[in-house]
């Protein structure tokens, strides 16, 4: 039984430094426009905004296309940390939900430019923006991967538009402010654990045995219909694990 315990936080320990290890890298991108850095898409076609290089202004716009040399290419993503507070910086506490003080407090504001192509928000994309208090997300995105606005602890609202497929684990965890989020989605989307939620350091909690997060209070989920409103508060006895996250916020849910 000992040596069986030990085999399995060795396993733990080396998922915990790959899970440090890939968020550690440092932002490449392979050509600047403007003030970000992007890194190009496998189809030749599109780019991902991968780094924010020039902080000099903090109320930033999300451009349609970027332009290197002679050709112009789509933005559709927004990458891994591109935003995040600090290259580097995700620790062991955080993912046991003891957050570090590091804070991206150069960003204000995010906008996206009208016209946006964007579908995918990476994860930790937005990481610890702490000054940001509003995004409203294109049309397009499809996706938001986990952590991507974890502990963005001044977001107050966030309108999310009708293609969203998925809702990674964390993606909103930590945003104690958050009161508004407003789902056009016409289908019920993936959502992961802990999506919208904060860690309760007071819980004293061991191998599952006391859930330290809680749904972040106040927290008023809009949906565009009576129809999607059943939708979403039906999804509580689903064993689909791409539903059944939901139900933890069943009380949350509004109609607009």
């Amino acid at each position: 039984m000992k040596k069986l315990r030990l085999i399995l936080v060795a396993v733990l320990l080396c998922l915990l430094f790959g899970v440090l290890s890939a968020c550690n890298e440092a932002p490449a991108y392979d050509f600047i426009d403007g003030a970000f850095g992007y890194t190009f898409n496998d189809d030749g076609k599109t780019v991902t905004l991968s780094y924010w290089k020039d902080r000099a202004n903090g109320d930033i716009v999300i451009p349609v296309t970027a332009t290197n040399g002679d050709k112009t290419y789509t933005v559709t993503v927004i990458g891994n940390g591109a935003f995040a507070a600090q290259t580097g910086k995700l620790t062991a506490s955080d993912c046991f939900g003891n957050y570090t003080d590091v804070a991206n407090n150069d960003l204000l504001s995010v906008t996206f430019a009208e016209g946006s192509k964007v579908t995918k928000i990476e994860g930790r994309a937005f990481e610890k923006c702490k000054k940001i208090t509003s995004v409203v997300l294109p049309e397009t995105v499809t996706e938001i991967e986990g952590f991507a606005f974890y502990k963005c602890t001044s977001l107050t609202t966030v309108t999310i538009g009708s293609k969203v497929k998925k809702l990674g684990d964390d993606c909103f965890n930590g945003c104690t402010a958050l009161k508004e989020v407003y789902l056009n989605s016409t289908s019920v989307p993936e959502v992961g654990d802990r999506a919208f939620k904060w860690y309760d350091s007071s819980v004293t909690s061991f191998m599952g045995s006391a859930d330290p997060y809680k749904v972040i209070t106040g927290l008023k989920l809009f949906v565009t219909s009576d129809e999607m409103l059943k939708a979403f508060t039906s999804t509580g006895t689903s064993t689909n694990l791409n539903l059944r996250y939901w139900h933890d916020y069943k009380s949350c849910f509004k109609t607009v």
